[in-house]
């Protein structure tokens, strides 16, 4: 009977301290950050994947979820480090559930440079590393304003299919993912969310509504693939 109570007690904390905040105040509250696939550009619906998890999140909880969405076109690494200075962005990030984080887009072609059929790739290392070192300083930000939120980094696709060494590309967008991998491993309750196999030896004009940016199926694509990330966490959770 002992054992019996113990258990009931160890199962109270582990599936307590993840969702104390949703149950205290019956509701989830997301905070998405970065650039042009953040606001949903290109989708014909004005949802992109933002709104079209909120909805999920809603029907898998039974919850009411409240959004704050802080994704602006063209917005770089840089620029989510000086977002983070608002203090209404602070004070939404503290009352997270769940933080959404998808930047990289900009970064990524501010060092690649279009030369006739083909994109130099010359300076991807040293754009690399200040990428980088700028999204765990994005992340460390993020943890120390909210403890206990879960946060979802998005990783790269490949939309350079059209030129000639995008094979070359393809290679570069890995290793800048697994970079990303590597920088959410550094911090607690901090996952990557994998999108480039979303897209990889697709017809380019069924998920995307122009050269870089995503249509409405392309959204719920990504959408899809995050749900599928927050249950796998979840049952990791309660399972360990």
């Amino acid at each position: 009977m002992k054992n019996y109570f113990f258990f009931i007690i160890l199962i109270t904390i582990v599936f307590g301290t993840y969702s104390w905040s949703m149950s205290a105040s019956r509701e989830i509250n997301v905070v998405a950050l970065g650039d042009s696939i953040t606001y949903g550009t290109g989708d014909s619906k004005k949802m992109g994947y933002v709104e079209r998890v909120k909805n999920q999140l809603e029907e898998k909880e039974g919850l009411p979820v409240f959004v704050k969405n802080y994704g602006v076109p063209r917005l770089t690494s840089e620029n989510i480090l000086e977002k983070l200075e608002d203090t209404k962005i602070q004070d939404d990030v503290r009352k997270a559930n769940y933080i959404f984080l998808y930047i990289g887009t900009n970064d990524f072609r501010k060092w690649i440079k279009p030369a006739g059929d083909k994109l130099l790739t010359n300076n991807m290392m040293k754009g690399k590393t200040i990428f980088f070192d700028n999204l765990q300083k994005i992340l460390g930000e993020l943890r120390s304003e909210n403890s206990l939120a879960q946060i979802y980094v998005f990783g790269l696709y490949h939309p350079y299919t059209e030129f000639e060494n995008q094979h070359e590309i393809l290679d570069i967008i890995e290793l800048w993912n697994h970079e990303m991998v590597n920088a959410t491993n550094l911090f607690k309750d901090t996952y990557f969310v994998p999108t480039l196999d979303l897209f990889q030896n697709k017809p380019k004009m069924e998920y995307f509504q122009d050269k870089l940016h995503l249509n409405a199926d392309g959204y719920k694509a990504i959408a899809d693939r995050a749900m599928e990330r927050i249950i796998e966490i979840e049952k990791n959770k309660h399972s360990s």
